[in-house]
């Protein structure tokens, strides 16, 4: 794990040298939700709805070109896994946390209006997990989380300038787990898969 960070930050290291970085401060009320699949023949899983979360931390977007920006950061994460076991018609639900660090693509339209841009973001975001909690179990269908997980992430959103060098944003996004976030499951069920999903509103402001 600390050699992935070590590469990280020469990373951002090589992308300063290239222009003036922005860094700012990200806060998103978000929906968790997740997918839930299963080969199995004998009993089905479904997701048990969603949860209102928030996500916040840092970010840092880095000058590419004039309207294309390296975008990443450091952000906590904090979602929920939850799964219904249809057959018996119990429902159980997990808090997991984690610490999100963003690999994408912000892409800047030419001014709409004084001072205001649109911009379009793409990506993936690797998660590492920080702590897992039951919440409500019966049978503690999951006994293990996995260390880390992937997503791709689109949003959209705008920027507008403000004093000096201020810049504040709105926007949305959309992040799809691409892992199965269950290392163990109860080998007294039918293996399962749960994948993230987060729907956010992401507000901010970059200094």
């Amino acid at each position: 794990m600390r050699k992935y960070l070590l590469i990280l930050i020469f990373c951002l290291s090589a992308f300063t040298s290239f222009g003036q970085a922005e860094i700012g401060i990200k806060f998103s009320p978000s929906i968790s939700a997740n997918r839930v699949n299963t080969d199995s023949d004998s009993l089905t899983y479904s997701n048990d709805g969603t949860g209102l979360r928030f996500v916040f931390g840092v970010i840092l977007d880095l000058p590419l070109t004039e309207k294309y920006y390296f975008s990443t950061g450091l952000l906590y994460s904090p979602e929920r896994a939850a799964i219904v076991l249809d057959n018996l018609d119990q429902q159980e639900a997990y808090k997991t946390q984690y610490l999100q660090i963003p690999i994408t693509v912000k892409l800047f339209t030419e001014e709409l209006f004084l001072d205001t841009k649109l911009f379009f973001q793409i990506g993936l975001v690797g998660e590492i997990k920080v702590t897992d909690k039951e919440e409500d179990v019966s049978n503690e269908l999951v006994e293990s989380f996995r260390a880390v997980d992937t997503s791709l992430t689109l949003g959209a959103g705008f920027e507008r300038n403000f004093g000096v060098a201020n810049v504040w944003f709105a926007g949305f996004s959309y992040s799809r787990g691409l892992v199965n976030i269950v290392s163990d499951s109860n080998s007294n069920f039918d293996d399962f898969s749960i994948k993230n999903d987060m729907y956010q509103i992401d507000l901010g402001i970059k200094f």
